[in-house]
């Protein structure tokens, strides 16, 4: 689907927060999709996203910036009257980017986005939302997000191994996250989902305190390894526990012969919050 005729965020937000849940015993997935066509990238939008996410090279875009220019379709797929789930109340488990060639600020981009993988969860149900980024037809980005619907699960379901590997590594720095970084981030990924902005509107969500976005801590651990990166990397993570706001966290890495493990952590705690790696392509 084009996006000719698309929605308001604004919309789209109220249309999330009123979606039901279609079927949980035998769900299906739609199997259409959404698209944005030539896409560009905004300079002055660009360098606030780096702000926030304290990417410091101005050579480079981080590549994790065109997930949030697909920000909008992610929600048409939420939202569309076939997909079975409740948009609210999804659970953001992992996130796997592949950057095939570096990021151009001139070029324009078509983002396709469409929801595939749905499996059998102890919890519930698993499902990714795939992101693929087409400069003249070519493949340079593509991401892929894995998000938990929560119910009653009666399948048999197998446990499931996870491909990041666990141990505590090297710090790699410490430092402080404000109070107000979803606030911050909602302003630029268009992201404004309640449990991200403030302590009361978490708390209406069932949250003691409002959390960072997993995207946010994800970029951020990024930034923090941007000299480790190749051009042409895949960069995957899961997210472990909430990371309530304000905080302190430790990021420890290593390098290891083909990857770069990296997590973070409380600081106080020791609460692991995401791990991740990083690897050529």
């Amino acid at each position: 689907m084009s996006p000719s005729n698309s929605p308001s965020l604004a919309r789209l937000f109220l249309q999330a927060a009123l979606k039901k849940t279609i079927n949980t015993t035998e769900p299906v997935l739609p199997t259409g999709h959404f698209e944005a066509l030539d896409v560009s990238i905004k300079p002055a939008h660009l360098e606030a996203y780096h702000r926030v996410i304290g990417w410091l090279d101005s050579y480079r875009v981080a590549p994790t910036y065109l997930q949030i220019l697909a920000f909008k379709q992610h929600l048409q797929l939420l939202t569309a009257g076939d997909f079975p789930f409740a948009s609210m109340g999804l659970v953001h488990m992992s996130n796997r980017i592949e950057q095939y060639v570096p990021i151009n600020v001139e070029d324009n981009f078509t983002l396709t986005c469409s929801c595939q993988n749905l499996s059998a969860h102890k919890k519930g149900w698993l499902f990714d939302i795939v992101t693929s980024a087409t400069v003249n037809g070519q493949l340079v980005w593509q991401s892929s997000s894995r998000s938990l619907y929560r119910c009653q699960q009666q399948k048999l379901v197998e446990s499931r191994h996870t491909g990041v590997a666990t141990g505590l590594m090297p710090v790699n720095n410490n430092f402080n996250i404000p109070p107000n970084i979803g606030r911050q981030y909602a302003k630029v990924s268009g992201d404004f989902n309640p449990i991200h902005l403030w302590p009361v509107t978490a708390k209406l969500l069932g949250f003691r305190r409002h959390i960072a976005h997993g995207m946010w801590s994800k970029a951020r651990c990024i930034a923090e390894l941007a000299a480790t990166l190749p051009e042409q990397c895949c960069i995957e993570v899961e997210f472990k526990r909430p990371l309530f706001l304000p905080a302190k966290v430790v990021l420890a890495s290593e390098q290891q012969v083909l990857t770069h493990r990296f997590d973070l952590r409380d600081s106080h705690s020791g609460n692991l919050h995401l791990q991740g790696t990083i690897q050529s392509l």
